[in-house]
Parts: structure tokens; C-alpha cells; sequence
């Protein structure tokens, strides 16, 4: 139904079209991966007891098999454990008849929960892996917000996935500043800074979600009333979309 990709995997040519003409940008491609919808219906709804048909689902279409989509996932679920940690002993307790991946995203939602409460059972799930796995988790911060937004694809879809549990607005200003960031590279001319591409890509995530969530419109609206002008002109194209053409 709706198209796999991941919001970071935006052609250049496409995304620049959200940066230059607001009529043309609304034929943009529905880009979310499947994960992120799954999530958004979760977020819209707040139904615990949909979580165990949603990651069914997910592991049915092989979802975890790819380590951005596992990460993505687990970064949601971690939100959710921090606040129930009944409802993340339920799901873990589950946690042997699933598959492999399915574990390995498990574990990591522990890890990103920091929830002591859940820790005898990830530790049943992680004799089932090899240290190398431990090893990765265990050299990771706990707190998401420690991992750098614009390093990797995974990790904006990561934001995305823990703003999608409760909207926790700390991740969604991330979002936004890393947005603002590439406006402001952008009235700079400083294109080929490091950064430029990276921060494209998260504006392309905001065209995606504004629409679609009026507290994202509400949240990127309140921010830019403190940006300069010519920050602000690039960014209200975002703004300026029609939620009838999603």
C-alpha cells in the first residue's frame, strides 16, 4: 500500500523542489516508510493494545530484517516502555517465539528505554545473540538525543519513531532545528558545508509530516516566529501546504 523507502533516500532533485517552488513541491511522493505509518496510526489513536498487531505486522513483511526500519521501530517502543513499563514486560515476555531481528529490536528498545524494570527480561532475549550485538548496544547512548541527527539516515527515522509514540517534543524541535540549520546554510551559500545535504533531507521529512500532523505545523510555525526573515522564507513552504493534497 504504502511505498517502503526511507525519507532519507529522497533523490536531491526532488527534494530541492521543496526548497524552490511551493505549487510544484505538493506532487512530492509519499515517501514515509511503512514503519513510520504503522506509528502514526499509534500516535493518532494511543491504543496499547494495537502495539502487539502492529510489530506482528512488521515482522510478517520482514520489516526488522533491515537495520534502519529495527532501529526506527525500537526507538518508538523505547518511548513507550519509559512510560509502561507493563506494557513493554508484555511484549518482551513474548519475546522468544519471535524472530532474530524482531529480538535484536527488542533489545534495543530496552537499551534506549533505560528501564531497569525491563532488564531480566532483555537479558533472556540476549543469550540468543552473539556479543558483537551486546557490544554495539552497550557502546550506544541510552538517551536518542545523544545520537547526532544528521549522521545517518536511521537516526532521523528515529527521531520520527519516538516523536510517534507520545509527541515528546524534544525530538520534534531537533527535527525543526536541524531544518533551520539547512535554511540557514542555504542564505549562506555554503552548499557544500557537510551538513547541507544532511539537513536538506530532514527538511524533506517536515514536507512529509507538517501536513499530516497539525502539531508539527503548530510546533515548526511557533519556532519560526524567533528566525530571521530569510530563514523563515525557506521553511514556510512547509507551512504553506494544503493538508486536502495528502
Amino acid at each position: 500500500m504504502f511505498k517502503p523507502q526511507l525519507i532519507l533516500i529522497l533523490s536531491f532533485a526532488i527534494i530541492n523542489i521543496l526548497l524552490v517552488s511551493p505549487s510544484s513541491a505538493l506532487n512530492l511522493s509519499r515517501n514515509l516508510p511503512t514503519s513510520i505509518r504503522d506509528m502514526e496510526y499509534f500516535y493518532q489513536h494511543q491504543k496499547v493494545e494495537a502495539l502487539p498487531g502492529i510489530l506482528r505486522t512488521l515482522e510478517r513483511e520482514r520489516k526488522f530484517a533491515k537495520g534502519e526500519l529495527r532501529l526506527t521501530t525500537a526507538a518508538f517502543l523505547s518511548e513507550i516502555f519509559k512510560q509502561d513499563p507493563k506494557t513493554g514486560a508484555d511484549i518482551l515476555a513474548r519475546g522468544e517465539k519471535v524472530s532474530l531481528d524482531a529480538q535484536k529490536m527488542l533489545l534495543w528498545a530496552v537499551h534506549l528505554s533505560n528501564n531497569d524494570k525491563l532488564d531480566d527480561l532483555s537479558q533472556k532475549l540476549a543469550s540468543s545473540h552473539d556479543s558483537r550485538l551486546k557490544s554495539h548496544i552497550g557502546g550506544s547512548s541510552p538517551n536518542l538525543l545523544d545520537w547526532p541527527i544528521l549522521k545517518s539516515p536511521a537516526v532521523l527515522n528515529m527521531y520520527w519513531g519516538a516523536f510517534f509514540a507520545y509527541a515528546n517534543q524534544k525530538y520534534l524541535d531537533a527535527i525543526i532545528d536541524a531544518a533551520i540549520l539547512h535554511a540557514s546554510l542555504k542564505r549562506k551559500g555554503l552548499i557544500q558545508d557537510p551538513q547541507y545535504n544532511s539537513s536538506m533531507a530532514v527538511c524533506a521529512s517536515l514536507y512529509e509530516m507538517a501536513p499530516r500532523h497539525e502539531v508539527v505545523r503548530k510546533r515548526l510555525a511557533k519556532r519560526l516566529e524567533n528566525v530571521d526573515a530569510g530563514i523563515t522564507d525557506t521553511l514556510k513552504v512547509i507551512l504553506d501546504q494544503k493538508t486536502s493534497n495528502r
